[in-house]
């Protein structure tokens, strides 16, 4: 898409004011691929779609063909456009110029006594700096979004400078569809996935769904800027979400380590089990003990990945702010607080907390079997967390 440009951007870098634009003035935006001369009538009927044809007026003329007949061959040829040398004459026929505002076919005069070949290096030379000036314009939006990577920003910066370079309303949206930045706030975008009144560029960072960016483009489409512009911002967005998934992930299972270490009794030193409570926020202080909840297998296929973290984040609803929730290998283990160490208050705790499990697990068939230790007086005890049934 950075090999983009059209026929206005070849003919605002032709030098001099030699060039006019003749007919098709409201058809600019052709996609110029390549500049093509067609000294003969034989290499006019051998064009491609993209090709930007340099020819002459009497090469032009000179095929056989009526003038409107020509016009329209070369248009269902989807070329960008004519660019003609002009020969005694100074203008072209007028039923082809006709023509050519109908079909919308761009038509460029040169004029006469211009060689061909200088038509021929001027249009190549202006192919060329209509490409570094597409080229600058892409790094710039590339640029503008790894800076704000580079430094730390994150998806409502993205948004925001997606927003200021297509002057449409953005959001970011989650896997499940959910909007988690809107730029304006106050914008409404019809977010359903086949809106025909929004783009969307999906985030990805290898086979992890991070979501989508939606752009409404309910009164105008979005050009090729705009859409190498949302690229940039989901891969932007893409970087950040996975960098912050694995610092997340890092902090996890060293969270769960020290969890582990403590429950087992290995916890280190009464300051070092305080500087690691602090770190994550632990209450020790209270007497604690111990929750697993464990997974069995459905009857075919593996447990899904998502399935444990799932019911982790039920435990943490159900069980409150107090719980220390984390994930083991098949089951998952929290540190709760009971406030007696009646048998009964540890069941209820339990059954509550399988049966919020099954509510919003999505991965069934399963159930959880629960397992309660005795309460430890801190982590001075930590041998008595050990669970029993």
């Amino acid at each position: 898409m950075w090999r983009d440009f059209d026929v206005r951007a070849v003919v605002e870098s032709l030098p001099g004011a030699d060039a006019v634009v003749v007919a098709g003035g409201g058809a600019m935006s052709r996609s110029v691929a390549r500049a093509k001369p067609a000294a003969t009538a034989d290499r006019l009927r051998h064009v491609a779609a993209g090709d930007l044809v340099v020819t002459t007026a009497t090469t032009l003329l000179g095929t056989g063909e009526a003038h409107e007949q020509l016009i329209a061959r070369l248009d269902a040829a989807h070329i960008a456009g004519l660019a003609v040398r002009l020969d005694t004459d100074d203008r072209l026929p007028d039923d082809l110029l006709l023509m050519a505002d109908q079909v919308a076919l761009p038509v460029i005069t040169f004029p006469a006594g211009t060689a061909l070949a200088d038509v021929t290096a001027a249009v190549l030379d202006a192919l060329l700096e209509a490409q570094r000036q597409r080229l600058d314009h892409v790094l710039d939006i590339h640029q503008r979004f790894s800076r704000i990577v580079v430094a730390g920003g994150g998806a409502h910066d993205l948004a925001a400078a997606l927003h200021d370079l297509v002057g449409r309303p953005v959001a970011i949206v989650d896997s499940d569809g959910q909007p988690t930045v809107v730029v304006p706030s106050d914008a409404r975008i019809d977010l359903n996935p086949d809106s025909t009144s929004a783009v969307r560029q999906s985030i990805r960072a290898g086979d992890q769904d991070y979501g989508a960016v939606v752009v409404d483009v309910t009164e105008a489409g979005l050009n090729a800027d705009g859409i190498i512009a949302m690229e940039r911002a989901a891969m932007g967005l893409a970087v950040r979400l996975a960098q912050a998934a694995a610092v997340a992930e890092s902090q996890e299972r060293f969270e769960a380590l020290s969890l582990e270490e403590l429950v087992s009794g290995h916890g280190g030193s009464a300051t070092d089990v305080a500087e690691r409570a602090v770190t994550f926020g632990w209450d020790l202080s209270r007497p604690r003990a111990v929750l697993l909840a464990s997974i069995d297998p459905p009857e075919e296929g593996p447990i899904p990945p998502n399935a444990l973290s799932t019911i982790a984040a039920s435990a943490r609803a159900t069980l409150g702010r107090d719980a220390i929730v984390w994930t083991r290998s098949a089951t998952i283990a929290a540190l709760v607080a009971p406030e007696t160490d009646e048998p009964s208050e540890r069941r209820q705790i339990a059954e509550r907390s399988g049966g919020r499990a099954h509510e919003h697990s999505r991965y069934r068939p399963f159930h959880t079997g629960l397992r309660f230790s005795r309460n430890a007086r801190g982590p001075s005890a930590p041998s008595s967390l050990s669970a029993v049934s």
